[in-house]
């Protein structure tokens, strides 16, 4: 057995449903025939060579079709359709009107007239449809189309919707269609996105650029991120010291000119005498510090001479001499009068009018002499 069931659906659509039981009988035919009501059998008004007959749909198992409604073979008026199955005629039918003027077919379509999008970013169009009555009605099938797919790419997601992909920057139209029926186009106007914000870039204690919400650029800092060049010199004590990162002089040769210290003679032992160069003496020379008066042995000390160990040393009193160096003369022999010539002379010497002369050749000389006078009295 099998049941035939229609439906004039409000997109303009007639929907023919064919419902076959589990048998034998899987081969079928719909004859549809107009201005008729047959009753239970084939004969009549709806076989082939009668003028109301209008088509004949072949078809297997479970089946559901569609004819347009008010275009091509379906105007207005009254329609059966007669479901027969395989060597058994008339199993089941059904009639349905379609009605044209006036009635709630397919009016107009309309989409948004305009969609701004960036490339790469999707939006979606939704349609709407009203029946000729301008009552919003369910659309059929649409077909979208775009103008330029390079700019503007679409992708049907539903009867009424479309999707819409920025595919290259410009602008092109979109529109639908369906039952002859042509949408208002959508300006569509697709630009490049604005360039990411540029990285700000600062320097850590690392000398390392890191980012940072506010800074420099990469470039800049890469140029001035690095550790201080050390190019400093101090002045300590009269002595250049560096490099250092930090400094008073930007050179060596700087500091050395500037960090000269002039050393001069300063008493540094009165008890001794004894003077020595530093860098907060007073005096040019030395014999000028030693004569100083803050430079003398508190008391009258003079230097004497040990004769056994043939050493000077200074000692309290006035009876020995002015300096070491006359001192040591006498030690070794001289007479340690001060300015006396014969002060020069060694134990080896003998002093003759101020001069030194070796004792051998005066005791030669004067051989000789005693000699001459000899000679001379003969």
């Amino acid at each position: 057995m099998g049941r035939i069931t229609t439906n004039v659906l409000s997109d303009g659509r007639i929907q023919f449903i064919v419902s076959i039981e589990v048998g034998d009988y899987t081969n079928w035919a719909v004859y549809v025939c107009s201005n008729v009501n047959h009753g239970e059998g084939m004969g009549g008004a709806c076989d082939v060579d009668i003028p109301y007959y209008v088509e004949r749909i072949d078809g297997t198992n479970n089946y559901t079709f569609y004819r347009n409604k008010c275009s091509g073979l379906y105007s207005a008026g009254k329609y059966q359709a007669v479901l027969a199955l395989q060597h058994t005629g008339m199993v089941d039918y059904d009639t349905f009107d379609v009605i044209c003027n006036g009635g709630v077919g397919l009016g107009s379509i309309s989409i948004p007239s305009s969609l701004s999008i960036l490339v790469n970013e999707t939006s979606t169009l939704t349609a709407v449809c009203k029946d000729t009555n301008g009552n919003n009605m369910t659309c059929p099938q649409l077909t979208f189309s775009s103008n330029n797919a390079n700019i503007a790419w679409i992708e049907a997601t539903g009867p009424n919707t479309v999707k819409v992909t920025g595919a290259g920057a410009g602008t092109t139209t979109i529109n639908a269609s369906a039952g002859g029926k042509v949408s208002n186009y959508c300006n569509v106007t697709v630009t490049a996105p604005p360039p990411p914000p540029e990285k700000k870039y600062t320097c850590n204690t690392n000398y390392q650029c890191v980012e940072s919400s506010t800074g420099m650029s990469l470039s800049d800092c890469q140029a001035t991120c690095k550790p201080p060049t050390a190019t400093k010199y101090n002045c300590v004590s009269g002595v250049c010291q560096g490099p250092f990162t930090s400094g008073t002089y930007n050179s060596s040769a700087e500091c050395q000119a500037a960090c000269t210290i002039t050393q001069k003679w300063k008493c540094i032992n009165p008890a001794t005498n004894t003077c020595a160069q530093t860098s907060d003496g007073t005096f040019d020379t030395e014999a000028q510090c030693k004569a100083a008066t803050s430079c003398q042995p508190s008391g009258v000390q003079t230097w004497y001479c040990n004769t056994s160990t043939k050493i000077c040393s200074l000692q309290t009193g006035s009876g020995g001499h002015a300096t070491k160096a006359l001192c040591d003369i006498a030690c070794s022999g001289g007479d340690g009068e001060e300015g006396d010539p014969c002060d020069m002379c060694s134990d080896k010497e003998i002093c003759l009018f101020g001069s030194c002369y070796k004792k051998n050749t005066v005791y030669m000389a004067a051989g000789a002499v005693v000699l001459l006078m000899m000679l001379t009295k003969k």
